[in-house]
This record gives C-alpha cells, sequence and structure tokens, in this order.
C-alpha cells in the first residue's frame, strides 16, 4: 500500500510538472505573438496601449510563475525580447524595445532574482525622457562578502548615438541593490560606468556589437573603450578587481591575452 501511494504522488507531481511547462510554452507563444504585433505597428496611434499591455502580460507572467527564472524563452528572444542571466543562474534581466520612441528608442525591464529558495521580480520605473536600456549580458564578481551581478546596458540614443554602460547589482532578499560603488577611478567611486559613441566611428563587424565593455575572469579586468570625440577607439580604459573595488589602472590597446 505504502509502494502505491509513493507512485501516484510521483503521477501527480510529474502531472503538475508538465502542465506548468505547457502553460509556460502557451502563454510564451501568446506573449511573442503580441511582440510581434508592438514591432509591427510601432507607427499606429495605438502602439503605446500595446505596449503597455505587453509589459503588464510580461509582468504579471514572471512574476506568478518562478520557474521562469530558468525557462528558455526561444520563441520570445526571437521576436525581439533580450533576457540575459547570470552564470549562476539567480540573476536575470528581460529587456524589450517598447518601440514608443523615434530615433531615440525606449527600453523596458524585468529584474529577476532568487535569494533563500524564494524568488523575486521588480519592474524598474524609469524618469520622463529617460529611454531605459536592453542588458545583453551579465557577468558575476564576489567582493568581499558579496556577489555581484555586471550587466552590460545598451542604449540607443539616435540614429547615429549609442550608449553603453555596465552596472552593479547585488542580491539583498527581496531587494536588489544598484547602488553599491565598486568601481574606483582617480577621484572619485562610480555605481555606473557609461560611454557615448557615435557608431560611424565602428567598423561593420562592430558596428552592432552589444560587448564594447567586457570583462575577462582570468586577469579579472574590466574593459571600457576609450572614445574620443565620440568615436570609439582601439585603446581600453582598465579597471582591475583589488580587495573591495575595480581599481582604474590604465589604459591599454588591445586586450590581454
Amino acid at each position: 500500500m505504502k509502494n502505491s501511494y509513493i507512485f501516484l504522488l510521483c503521477c501527480l507531481l510529474h502531472t503538475h510538472a508538465w502542465s506548468q511547462k505547457t502553460n509556460m510554452v502557451t502563454k510564451e507563444k501568446q506573449l511573442a505573438a503580441l511582440y510581434s504585433k508592438i514591432d509591427g505597428n510601432r507607427y499606429s496611434t495605438n502602439s503605446d496601449n500595446k505596449a503597455e499591455m505587453f509589459a503588464r502580460q510580461m509582468s504579471d507572467f514572471i512574476r506568478e510563475n518562478p520557474a521562469t527564472l530558468s525557462y528558455t524563452f526561444t520563441k520570445l528572444q526571437k521576436s525581439g525580447v533580450h533576457i540575459a542571466t547570470s552564470p549562476d543562474g539567480n540573476f536575470r534581466i528581460y529587456s524589450w524595445d517598447t518601440w514608443t520612441g523615434g530615433s531615440m528608442h525606449f527600453f523596458q525591464s524585468i529584474y529577476q532574482w532568487k535569494d533563500g529558495g524564494q524568488i523575486y521580480c521588480r519592474m524598474p520605473q524609469y524618469s520622463e525622457g529617460d529611454p531605459g536600456s536592453f542588458s545583453s549580458l551579465i557577468y558575476m564578481v564576489d567582493i568581499g562578502k558579496y556577489r555581484y551581478y555586471l550587466s552590460v546596458e545598451n542604449m540607443i540614443l539616435s540614429t547615429m548615438h549609442r550608449g553603453q554602460m555596465v552596472m552593479a547589482h547585488r542580491i539583498a532578499g527581496n531587494k536588489l541593490i544598484d547602488t553599491d560603488k565598486i568601481f574606483r577611478a582617480k577621484t572619485q567611486k562610480l555605481k555606473v560606468i557609461d560611454i557615448y559613441f557615435n557608431i560611424s566611428s565602428l567598423d561593420e563587424t562592430r558596428k552592432w556589437a552589444t560587448d564594447l565593455i567586457t570583462y575577462d575572469y582570468r586577469y579579472k579586468l574590466l574593459y571600457i573603450p576609450l572614445v574620443t570625440k565620440d568615436n570609439v577607439t582601439y585603446r581600453n580604459l582598465l579597471y582591475q578587481l583589488k580587495g573591495n573595488y575595480f581599481e582604474y589602472i590604465g589604459i591599454e590597446t588591445g586586450k590581454r591575452k
């Protein structure tokens, strides 16, 4: 009799997991279809309403389904939604173009993270005129007793002008801290390092690159492209992880091998 109960419990758990995955697949298809309508109708008068509808449905889906933290979202990514996940799988950023702007693109994001067996999410609110950004990559570093997630953020400011920055995030239970100043330049401490440039200064292989800012785990080096007169050079500002900070250590051409 005991074995029968165990078998029944296993069947119920398997059925629940299968049902949950099926529901996620169905919802993902619906969200991907809705997002494609925003892109396809970006110049229509009701594009803002569709963008708000997508943001609301996406946020509800992430909040109500903690398993989304490890779900691949293949269709949604193919539709144009960016999903960046940390190496340890505990932090994820969903971001997308709302298609409500003109030559300046406005983005919306959802942060999702896990701590103490619980999964949380938050949608940041931007001030008026702030275009937001999309996250292309998340690096992970341990500094002292904290683990930091360094997200590479990308901004489309006009037809030719772009911005890219690296932000530090730290998980603290149901809160996500993004105010720690872990980057130390010559005269100040920073919570964000950003660059702004004209894409005409990049060759064809780098013109649409979302990884101009990179981190080398071997040398604990953060590479920030040096921008002069709006042009991206092949020289980099180097910030190396030393103790509790990424310390500015100078400028080098190319990257270390």
